[in-house]
């Protein structure tokens, strides 16, 4: 009787504890594994790819982007804002099953329900320091579209990461491009991890193993923390950290103003898009006479993940109402 006692209060006492990190510590991010290397922007989405969560699925487009199959050909009846940036856009590869919404698509439904001829384009790409991939995908891919307002989210000066993402056995990857060691080491420790699979299926559901396993990965850095970091995140870097090509001031002021002088040609328009900007940031774009638009909201703190600070479904929601505010007075009335 004492035995199965003792076999009933061991199985108590680990069924709280794995109750309680679950609700102390949620699963809440998880690294997509749906990027594919391009020696022009570091990498992109998988064209046609889909990407899975426990409440949702995320489809890519054929080009690669968040969203239906646009047309390339444009309506002259409609007007087409196509939007550029970091993570604040594609707000639904941030999180395991959390945020389903991301401010293009709330936008887009908005102008839906109003009835006006407008189309949102989302061209985000997850990552930082991507300012000057961003850009250049304005060139590599928007201006196809024909877009008549280009916004992009990010600061100055512009930067590029010189990592790259890749899709490796179900694990995502990210080395220095061009350094072919690099890509192959980390596809060796994808090929292992792929070995002890029920390993990883285990640890990757019970709460009690990942905290045990985040607490020796932060804490080590041996093969083990290794082989336990790689599986919690299912994300494999080789080296670990990485570096970015930084743009100066003047550099990043050419290359938009270069930009602006190509699109007026088109009737097009492309603005810089600031959120939480100070007075000295808005002098600066004064003085540079910058095409920037300032994004005022208020952004309290449970708006965000305060692992990370991303914005969670308020945040987004936010982001939507400030900036169709501010999108409305550039749209001619005939569009509305």
């Amino acid at each position: 009787m004492k035995k199965w006692l003792f076999i009933l209060s061991i199985i108590l006492i680990l069924g709280g504890l794995e109750l309680y990190f679950r609700h102390r510590y949620p699963i809440t991010y998880i690294s997509p594994n749906i990027y594919q290397h391009d020696k022009k922007v570091g990498y992109r989405y998988i064209p046609n790819g889909k990407y899975y969560s426990e409440k949702q699925v995320v489809h890519f487009n054929k080009y690669g982007y968040i969203g239906p199959d646009w047309s390339i050909k444009k309506d002259s009846s409609i007007f087409r804002i196509a939007f550029l940036g970091p993570c604040e856009l594609t707000g639904a590869l941030l999180v395991k099953d959390t945020v389903k919404y991301n401010f293009p698509t709330l936008i887009q439904e908005e102008f839906f329900k109003k009835k006006y001829r407008i189309e949102v384009l989302n061209f985000g790409v997850d990552g930082g320091d991507r300012s000057y991939y961003n850009f250049e995908l304005i060139k590599q891919d928007v201006l196809q579209f024909n877009p008549d307002l280009i916004i992009l989210l990010n600061e100055l000066p512009f930067s590029a990461v010189d990592y790259t993402r890749e899709t490796y056995l179900g694990y995502l990857i990210i080395y220095p491009m061009g350094e072919v060691n690099s890509k192959k080491k980390a596809e060796e420790w994808a090929i292992i991890l792929n070995r002890y699979k029920p390993f990883v299926f285990i640890l990757n559901n019970c709460h009690i193993l990942k905290a045990i396993a985040k607490y020796y990965y932060h804490r080590n850095k041996n093969s083990l923390a290794k082989f336990l970091g790689y599986s919690d995140q299912k994300k494999i870097i080789i080296p670990d950290g990485n570096t970015a090509i930084r743009y100066s001031v003047e550099e990043s002021i050419k290359m938009i103003k270069e930009l602006n002088d190509s699109l007026a040609k088109r009737n097009s328009k492309f603005y810089l898009l600031e959120f939480e900007c100070d007075k000295h940031s808005s002098d600066f774009y004064s003085k540079k006479d910058l095409p920037v638009l300032f994004l005022m909201c208020n952004f309290t703190s449970e708006k965000f993940y305060p692992e990370d600070l991303h914005f969670n479904n308020l945040g987004q929601i936010e982001f939507k109402k400030q900036l169709i505010k501010i999108l409305l007075p550039l749209i001619p009335a005939k569009y509305k």
